[in-house]
């Protein structure tokens, strides 16, 4: 339990397990002890603890436009005493309540399955690594590979050079008293600027085409 000071008047805070056994009911009109100051909301507290958890509260705004302040009973806290109210608490408030404690559970369960996943993903490809460790040093065949592959699994993978041939299509100003003797003006020098001058994203351009003329293992 903590004081909390607004201008020269002293306003004691707790949390809401205190409050509760203080004698303040659950239902009453309470103000959440907040950064930017107390926001009055109606006092919703849950029936009964999901297993291994402690019972959930919440403050809900007594517009219903939102839920201030939510979270175990000793984590959530009021300022001052219950603000006195005309009739019972209305039945959206409760409602409002549970939906915002469901949607906050099924965040936490989607972020333990999130994590779950990745650490049985992380554990796999260390399985699958330490598969092909043992292939390597044991000179299995490609049958090995064609198995991981027919499981889903991640074949081993080798390094190789390939040779390709590629036609680039480039533009190279030259002079004659035709165009067949201008053609044979061009030098592979001249090639070899223009195509030097082509920049990565025009080099992608004008690659007209490419074939694999050999492959050798790196």
């Amino acid at each position: 339990m903590t004081a909390v000071v607004e201008g020269s008047v002293a306003v004691v805070s707790r949390s809401v397990s205190e409050a509760l056994q203080g004698g303040v009911p659950a239902g009453a009109v309470v103000c959440a002890s907040l950064a930017d100051g107390p926001v009055p909301g109606w006092l919703v507290v849950e029936e009964t603890a999901a297993a291994g958890a402690q019972r959930q509260c919440a403050i809900v705004r007594l517009d219903g436009c939102s839920v201030v302040a939510a979270g175990a009973l000793s984590e959530v806290n009021v300022a001052g005493d219950p603000v006195p109210t005309e009739g019972e608490m209305p039945a959206w408030a409760p409602a409002l309540a549970g939906s915002f404690w469901a949607a906050r559970r099924a965040r936490g369960e989607a972020e333990a399955t999130r994590s779950a996943l990745t650490a049985l993903q992380r554990r796999l490809a260390n399985i699958v690594d330490a598969a092909h460790e043992y292939a390597d040093e044991n000179s299995l065949c490609e049958r090995f590979d064609d198995f991981m592959m027919e499981q889903g699994l991640r074949p081993r993978s080798r390094e190789y050079m390939c040779v390709v041939d590629v036609t680039v299509r480039v533009r190279i100003p030259a002079s004659g008293r035709n165009a067949e003797a201008a053609g044979g003006e061009v030098t592979d020098e001249m090639v070899a600027d223009a195509v030097q001058g082509l920049g990565a994203r025009m080099m992608t351009d004008a690659i007209q085409d490419h074939d694999v003329v050999d492959i050798e293992e790196a």
